[in-house]
């Protein structure tokens, strides 16, 4: 026997990402993927939890403008595409800058370069290039 639910109740079964095709995108999910087109990436290949990440860390920063998402796009995609494929999309130039900056990155390792350079490295994303030049270790002991 066939039963019929209700429209409304339909709604309530539907998986929560379902929304996002129904509202749309938030304006700060779409300034990052603006942002990761710029640097060189297709944002529809970056997957949506790191995205998701890099959203947060950029609200931990303080703001989610367009200049606080293009330096996470590019540190992201220097990461991603390794030197010689940036330098190719970017220039020598804006290579070279980028990188004074990713040396810098781990001397302050609260810095957003920082997180994106580890949220590359953890989630296996990360160039050979990139993989080989920076490391991360977590520290094990107990809280404090």
């Amino acid at each position: 026997m066939i039963r019929l639910v209700p429209a409304p109740a339909l709604l309530y079964c539907r998986p929560m990402f379902g929304l996002f095709s129904f509202f749309g995108r938030s304006r700060e999910y779409r300034r990052l993927d603006d942002a990761l087109n710029r640097a060189g990436l297709v944002a529809g290949g970056v997957p949506d939890a790191v995205k998701l990440t890099i959203l947060r860390l950029l609200k931990e920063e303080g703001s989610q403008d367009e200049e606080n998402c293009a330096r996470a796009a590019n540190v992201l995609a220097y990461c991603l595409l390794g030197s010689s494929d940036y330098a190719e999309h970017h220039g020598p130039r804006a290579l070279a800058e980028l990188d004074q900056v990713c040396q810098a990155a781990p001397d302050d390792p609260d810095s957003l370069e920082a997180r994106v350079i580890i949220l590359s490295l953890h989630s296996g994303l990360a160039h050979e290039q990139v993989q080989s030049r920076f490391s991360f270790e977590t520290q094990s002991g107990e809280p404090q």
